[in-house]
């Protein structure tokens, strides 16, 4: 659903304005685990 980060291979962003999340799918769980959530208008996270 989301695009996937360069540096990042797993993990995704998806934007929702005025918030972005970052997540990774678990598939071997079957989970979608939420890595971060910021203010769209700050610099992107360092994983």
């Amino acid at each position: 659903m989301g695009g996937v980060i360069r540096k990042r291979a797993r993990v995704r962003k998806l934007t929702h304005s005025p918030v972005v999340v970052y997540y990774q799918i678990r598939e071997d769980k079957h989970v979608v685990e939420i890595v971060h959530i910021r203010h769209a208008s700050r610099k992107a996270p360092r994983f």
